[in-house]
């Protein structure tokens, strides 16, 4: 498995360094779909730093590097809050999430008290990112929150007047967080073999796949991807 971002083809060249080995816990077919996602959450949740037996909220705990970010909490003995669709609850029990807020009936700022959390991992950035940040909790990481210093991690050289214009944009995010004396992290996340393999092996102790559906390149040649066909689209 790689973690490097790419696109169809028949045969592709990569870096050794960008590589893990798939544990035979976790299927070939799989692994294509989470190396990306798990690399994301793995980087994201060390950084917090977190204790055994702190809690943190994970926003769209169902999506590909929530589901991540869950495993890799429950390995590092977090309790888990997170977000989601009811339809995804029953793998999401499965992973050991603690405590389940529907996104589309309950307001998560409403359910949880200010300072109940201790961490927050945030995919989806704009008001979501807002009231993360309002329920102070001690560390919010987001990918959706551009730092420009770290930038370099995925290879991207970004010139002043960008860098300029990222941190105006974020600016609102920086003078909440310090309002209320929460540390906002951005996360990025670049290619790299050694963190991949610490993630891979981590979750690995009590991997929880998911179910998957299958399609021919004929059908998607044909008739294009549904409203219903999320997430990755792997070729094998």
């Amino acid at each position: 498995m790689f973690s490097d971002i790419g696109t169809w083809a028949e045969e592709i060249t990569i870096p050794a360094n960008y590589c893990a080995k798939i544990p035979t816990i976790i299927d070939v077919k799989e692994a294509g779909t989470i190396a990306l996602p798990l690399l994301t959450a793995y980087d994201s949740l060390t950084q917090l730093n977190a204790k055994k037996g702190e809690k943190i909220l994970i926003h769209g705990v169902g999506g590909g590097v929530g589901f991540q970010a869950l495993q890799i909490a429950k390995q590092l003995g977090l309790f888990v809050i997170g977000t989601g669709s009811q339809s995804d609850k029953a793998v999401l029990d499965k992973a050991g999430l603690d405590q389940f807020i529907d996104y589309k009936t309950q307001d998560f700022s409403q359910v949880l008290k200010v300072k109940e959390v201790d961490y927050v991992f945030d995919v989806l950035g704009d008001d979501i990112l807002k009231k993360s940040i309002a329920l102070q909790p001690k560390k919010v990481v987001s990918v959706k929150f551009v730092d420009t210093s770290n930038m370099h991690k995925a290879g991207v050289n970004l010139p002043g007047i960008m860098k300029w214009l990222m941190k105006m944009m974020m600016s609102k995010f920086v003078k909440l967080a310090k309002k209320n004396n929460v540390e906002i992290i951005g996360q990025v996340t670049g290619a790299n073999g050694k963190m991949l393999q610490k993630a891979v092996d981590l979750i690995s102790v009590n991997y929880i796949s998911r179910n998957f559906k299958s399609l021919s390149l004929t059908d998607i040649s044909t008739n294009g991807l549904t409203k219903t066909d999320v997430g990755k689209v792997i070729v094998f």
